[in-house]
């Protein structure tokens, strides 16, 4: 180490892939503590900025659940959409 300090330590990078063709990444912080959440959420925000930084893409994320009820279940994912229980796209 030369001394420098990591702004995303403490953060893990997660990508994962489905068996019916989704891909996610996720950006998890684990907390201690209520009080260190915002900071949390913060570095979390910060993080997926600069990883995206270079996207051409302005497509909405969606996690692995919602993608699979919209392909696979339309009817169910309109009624957790409905009570808001899922993104609506």
């Amino acid at each position: 180490r030369n001394g420098t300090c990591d702004p995303f330590r403490g953060l893990s990078v997660v990508l994962d892939s489905t068996n019916f063709g989704h891909m996610v990444g996720e950006v998890e912080a684990l907390v201690y503590d209520e009080k260190d959440i915002s900071v949390a959420r913060e570095k979390v925000a910060e993080l997926i900025a600069k990883i995206t930084a270079n996207e051409k893409s302005s497509a909405v994320g969606i996690g692995k659940l919602e993608y699979y009820l919209m392909k696979n279940k339309p009817e169910l994912y309109e009624i957790y959409a409905k009570i808001g229980k899922m993104k609506t796209l």
